[in-house]
């Protein structure tokens, strides 16, 4: 079985805005990328957007049987075991750092609760794991996409 693996923690390919903003925090030395925060008012939120480099014409009409999300998360926030990170379709296949937050955010592929606070953690999709959500991200990947927001 072949494997493939993408990292974004560039600035081309992970950043941020505020939901209304064209203002966009990129790479790693200067933000995080905060998929679909909603703070208490739209001006508050924010959207993050990660572009797996190669992806889409890689996995394009693929079988995908598994997906591991290795993610990194600063100590931001509360420590809880029961934080949501939300998985949403992207509508643009590239970092578009000229357009407000909202304009990247399409619809939703699904969730993940867990303990997301100053660790690194692998969630493992499969039928029978994280099955919703990976039943929307294997179709979204296999259609040739390669951002998520």
């Amino acid at each position: 079985m072949a494997t493939f693996t993408a990292t974004a923690n560039s600035s081309s390919t992970i950043g941020y805005a505020q939901y209304g903003s064209t203002s966009w925090n990129t790479g790693t030395s200067n933000g995080a990328c905060q998929g679909a925060y909603q703070g208490t008012t739209a001006s508050k939120s924010r959207v993050g957007v990660m572009v797996f480099s190669g992806a889409g014409s890689t996995l394009k009409g693929k079988i995908i049987t598994q997906i591991a999300l290795k993610i990194t998360c600063s100590s931001a926030g509360s420590s809880s075991t029961s934080k949501i990170l939300s998985f949403r379709r992207a509508n643009y296949q590239s970092l578009k750092t000229g357009i407000t937050g909202s304009s990247q955010v399409g619809d939703s592929l699904g969730t993940l609760t867990g303990k997301f606070y100053g660790n690194t953690v692998t969630h493992t999709l499969n039928a029978t794991t994280n099955a919703a959500l990976f039943n929307a991200m294997k179709v979204y990947l296999a259609e040739g996409n390669s951002a998520l927001v």
